[in-house]
């Protein structure tokens, strides 16, 4: 399988070099040749397997055997989960008692916690495959089957708070690879910033930004105009791994994948719950639309999903789209959910090209009315009649947000996080307008614990410590009992700034490789 760009102006590439891009040279998103069809038999083969297994059998589908071996790629799956609290199962699916009104039937309701990794948010689940693939990548070429190629990447991260620990947590384990994490200063929680702050290794390098205009989204940009100089990427090899990236949307995939099969299990008390081939929803937190985009892919894969609940914050860039057409960008708005405080979901260029019929040609447009247009782009109607047959959007406000944390703890004991919040209280927003029989799995992209202060005020709770033992994590406090190290500046001296500072790491790691290369040469130690 080749590797092609959303704007059509870039040669077809692998696996292998879409992964090491990150963009492609055109300025678009790569997406496979085409899709692969999942067909009921294969979902009965699948349904026993473990999480790796499955990921392995998803992933052999976008990625060919020339490229890496199967079992290979099996090694690379088993230590990218080998950090988790269950490495088998990975994710875990459990049942929400509803709240009889005495309205309607009650469909059943259930949280798909992706939260169990290092830094527990749902990130570290496809961020960990691909940085540890990423390293495997240059390791091969370090040994000599393309010495032409830089024996180490810069990974550049921007991240409004869940993004930058996870990819941090993982490159700091690889060789060949640096980590760039940029964050708008003082728009994520602590303990995300500690998450990047902390680590000991010296190839994570975290950035606070101070006065990005439209928080995360501003540094997105400058990344991508890091991505378009050519002479800034010949003096500093770059690649980036947020959801721009393919590999990450492709094992997210995963994940809906495994959440349908375990309603088809014995899963709380309820034996097979559906039967392979029918229907159910998925309510996501969408900010960037990585995760979405995984689900859209997977249903065009023939996953019987009837639709996904897009849940925006006021940042609802996605359910203007879908509601009036028009895809475009506002000011940003500083949110309890601030993961998802984004106003340019780059990942939604994945979806309109394949809602498009991968009109690249569209995608041109689209992109040039989007940046150039006070208007946004204007989505043609049959685009849009396929986007609404998927997804349906909602918009959650804060106080919303809130009061569905309360709300859960009260009536279920169970503590979620803001984003958590969002895509339930979408769904419950949406009920009446989905067919009442269908299960929905509500993405549970993040760990309370992770966000103190937005939890504590929805519980009404003054003192941390006094938070239900649910809402905190050993993991969280330990980062507390470490010093930050931490580079901070303006944006507006931000573009300069980390042009001089990435390159003096890099002539930095040139001159060490060197060093090491001559004492072999010599003989030396």
């Amino acid at each position: 399988m080749r590797y092609i760009s959303t704007r059509g102006s870039s040669p077809a590439v692998s696996f292998e070099q879409a992964l090491l891009n990150g963009y492609a040279p055109d300025g678009g998103l790569y997406v496979p040749e085409h899709l692969p069809t999942v067909t009921q038999d294969d979902l009965r083969r699948w349904q026993p397997l473990s999480f790796p297994d499955l990921a392995l059998e998803i992933c052999s589908l976008f990625i060919p055997s020339g490229v890496i071996s199967r079992q290979e790629l099996r090694q690379l799956l088993g230590k990218s989960f080998a950090a988790f609290a269950s490495p088998d199962k990975v994710v875990n699916l459990l049942h929400l008692p509803g709240k009889d009104d005495g309205r309607r039937e009650q469909p059943h309701v259930f949280i798909a916690e992706l939260f169990h990794g290092p830094t527990l948010a749902f990130k570290d689940i496809a961020m960990r495959f691909v940085v540890f693939l990423l390293d495997f990548f240059l390791s091969r070429r370090e040994g000599g089957s393309s010495p032409s190629s830089p024996p180490r990447l810069h990974v550049v991260v921007a991240t409004t708070g869940d993004t930058g620990p996870a990819a941090a947590s993982a490159i700091e384990e690889c060789r060949h690879l640096d980590c760039w994490c940029f964050f708008p200063y003082g728009s994520i929680s602590k303990p995300q910033e500690r998450q990047m702050t902390t680590l000991v290794g010296g190839n994570v390098h975290a950035v606070g930004v101070r006065d990005c205009p439209l928080g995360g989204d501003s540094l997105d940009e400058v990344v991508i105009e890091l991505f378009e100089d050519r002479g800034f990427m010949q003096k500093v090899p770059l690649t980036s791994v947020n959801s721009i990236n393919w590999g990450r949307v492709m094992v997210q995939i995963v994940h809906y994948f495994w959440c349908y099969l375990r309603l088809c299990d014995h899963i709380a008390g309820y034996s097979g719950l559906i039967e392979i081939g029918q229907e159910v929803v998925f309510s996501v937190p969408t900010g960037g639309v990585g995760n979405m985009c995984a689900g859209y892919i997977a249903r065009c894969m023939r996953l019987p999903i009837h639709r996904i609940v897009c849940a925006n914050n006021a940042n609802h860039a996605v359910t203007r789209a879908l509601n009036d057409g028009c895809f475009s960008r506002k000011a940003m708005v500083a949110t309890h959910s601030s993961a998802i405080d984004i106003v340019v979901p780059y990942n939604f260029w994945r979806v309109l090209y394949l809602a498009s019929g991968c009109s690249a040609q569209h995608i041109q447009q689209w992109t040039r009315q989007f940046y150039e247009s006070d208007q946004g782009a204007q989505i043609d109607s049959d685009t849009l009649t396929r986007l609404r047959e998927a997804l349906i959007g909602c918009v959650v406000s804060d106080q919303d947000t809130l009061l569905t944390i309360n709300e859960c703890f009260v009536n279920n004991g169970y503590v979620l996080d803001p984003h958590t919040a969002v895509a339930l209280s979408a769904y419950r927003s949406l009920q009446p307008s989905l067919p009442p029989s269908l299960p929905c799995v509500v993405l549970a992209t993040a760990h309370p614990a992770k966000f103190p202060s937005v939890v504590q005020r929805a519980l009404r709770i003054d003192d941390y410590s006094a938070l239900p033992a649910k809402a905190h994590h050993p993991a969280i406090e330990r980062i507390f009992l470490r010093l930050p190290r931490l580079r901070l500046c303006s944006f507006d001296d931000f573009r300069a700034y980390i042009r001089a500072e990435m390159e003096a790491v890099d002539g930095y790691r040139v001159r060490v490789r060197q060093s090491k290369d001559d004492k072999v040469q010599g003989g030396g130690f």
